[in-house]
């Protein structure tokens, strides 16, 4: 039969077996052993990842450098990516006996997402008749990450010249034409449209147009005279310096004619 003591034993052998115990438990305690999984590690903007933590030693605090400027401290954290590109993530595991690093390179790929918007470039040109301007188109998601598989189809509106593939020629009629550089992408079932917008100014000077060009007058009799500059389709050439010249009478800056007092025909009396 066992005796009191041995089935209670003393106080100070309990707390030397709890302190022994306690020794042992602490001893076995290690730093972490950092290591993470990810969901959908690639895909097009945005792409939500949700990150979980998979550490052995019982990490306490977790750090994340998700590799696009962007950190967190949640165990599992949820990131989404809006940039088109490659990133590498970064995992820090930490408890009380120290911490440990874990990293995956090029874990997460973005791709460009649906089409968005266009850009043309330039976006206006002012040309003379004839004028030849490239024009080229850029598409964009959302995001404003660049997207690059696609085909445009480009037409001119109002009259405003021609074009091919972007390859532009104006037309011959001076004037301004808002918007008459049109192109259309459609990217997976999305269409979007641009324009640009053209200036044909004259071109350069051809002749000179006088009107009224013949007029009979009496000795002292008024004229008022008309003269155009004119490029070689006819557009007036609006900032011409006119200079006038009379040898039938006098004429002033303005094109106002005075007949002088010898009666006669003159051939050129208006230059």
């Amino acid at each position: 039969c066992m005796n009191d003591e041995a089935k209670h034993p003393p106080p100070f052998v309990l707390a030397a077996f709890v302190l022994v115990a306690l020794f042992l438990l602490l001893a076995c305690e290690r730093a972490p052993e950092a290591l993470f999984s990810a969901t959908s590690a690639s895909g097009v903007a945005p792409l939500k990842v949700t990150f979980t933590d998979q550490s052995k030693n019982k990490p306490l605090q977790w750090e994340w450098d998700f590799g696009d400027g962007s950190t967190g401290t949640e165990q599992n954290p949820s990131h989404t990516y809006t940039k088109v590109g490659t990133y590498t993530v970064k995992f820090t595991a930490t408890n009380k006996k120290g911490f440990n690093a874990a990293e995956k390179a090029a874990l997460i790929t973005v791709s460009p997402g649906a089409l968005d918007r266009l850009a043309v470039e330039p976006s206006s040109a002012t040309l003379q008749p004839k004028g030849e301007q490239k024009f080229s188109v850029k598409a964009y998601d959302a995001y404003n990450n660049e997207i690059k598989d696609f085909q445009a189809s480009w037409k001119v509106a109002k009259g405003g010249g021609d074009i091919s593939t972007g390859a532009f020629t104006a037309g011959i009629k001076a004037g301004s034409y808002s918007e008459t550089v049109q192109v259309e992408v459609v990217k997976d079932g999305v269409t979007r449209t641009a324009s640009a917008s053209i200036t044909v100014v004259p071109g350069p000077l051809d002749k000179v147009t006088l009107v009224p060009t013949s007029a009979n007058l009496q000795v002292g009799g008024r004229q008022q005279y008309q003269a155009k500059a004119v490029d070689s389709f006819g557009n007036e050439i609006q900032d011409a310096t006119i200079r006038w010249d009379a040898t039938a009478g006098t004429i002033d800056s303005k094109g106002l004619f005075i007949a002088g007092n010898k009666a006669s025909v003159y051939e050129k009396g208006v230059t």
